[in-house]
């Protein structure tokens, strides 16, 4: 365990970590745990914990769109795709497509995408979130949603007791406009055998001679600055 918090795991193979990277969510009464693949000079700093890389299903996905280059291009509209996992790889389930994707908490997560197919027909993709944190835009960190906010809540007895009508901050996700493909950075996905390098948008493959064994995992119940909740 590093002094800031961290847990870094070392696993026997390189499939015994695929295999528990893919396996998540993963939580601690409660609490999200994020698992990655460690760089080579990973910084030990405390992390950014507006972006969390978080399991998205696209359910129903035709066939055709089954390729890297589609998913990146759909998973590009919601965040930074991450990796996919093995079932989506080799098409063994082909109930939903599963893609990890880095996403921004204080944006708007899309529940629709509209998709074109390669027979110039339209088609409104449902995206599923497997597991999302409880997450507020007012403090900009864990532990409660927006709507629980204590300091929103403080605001909003301010401004009535000034007359003024106020506005409770909406969490819900819109539904009726749907994010487009068009007009997007698009981002490679990787492979479940591929791995990031320091530099965010490039990719490599695993080289067979080296094995990527190792895990970094946050430490939800020791540091409470980086998920607890905090005081507002």
């Amino acid at each position: 365990m590093h002094d800031s918090g961290w847990l870094i795991f070392e696993f026997l193979s390189e499939s015994a970590m695929l295999d528990t990277l893919g396996g998540g969510p993963y939580s601690v009464f409660g609490r999200p745990l994020i698992l990655q693949v460690m760089p080579d000079f990973f910084d030990f700093t405390p992390p950014d914990l507006t972006k969390m890389p978080t399991w998205v299903r696209f359910p129903n996905l035709p066939i055709r769109c089954w390729t890297p280059l589609y998913l990146s291009k759909l998973a590009s509209v919601i965040g930074r795709p991450l990796h996919c996992d093995e079932p989506t790889y080799t098409k063994s389930k082909l109930f939903y497509a599963r893609v990890l994707i880095e996403v921004d908490l204080l944006g708007t997560l899309p529940d629709l995408v509209s998709v074109q197919l390669p027979n110039g027909s339209t088609l409104g993709q449902q995206v599923i979130y497997e597991s999302l944190p409880r997450f507020c835009k007012n403090c900009a960190s864990m532990g409660h949603s927006t709507s629980s906010c204590k300091k929103s809540s403080s605001k909003r007895k301010l401004s009535s007791s000034e007359g003024h009508t106020a506005t409770s901050p909406s969490t819900a996700k819109p539904t009726a406009e749907p994010q487009h493909l068009s007009g997007c950075s698009i981002v490679p996905l990787a492979g479940p055998l591929t791995k990031v390098t320091d530099t965010p948008t490039s990719w490599r493959q695993s080289s067979p001679g080296r094995k990527r064994t190792k895990v970094f995992l946050a430490n939800t119940i020791a540091s409470t600055s980086v998920f607890g909740p905090p005081s507002c």
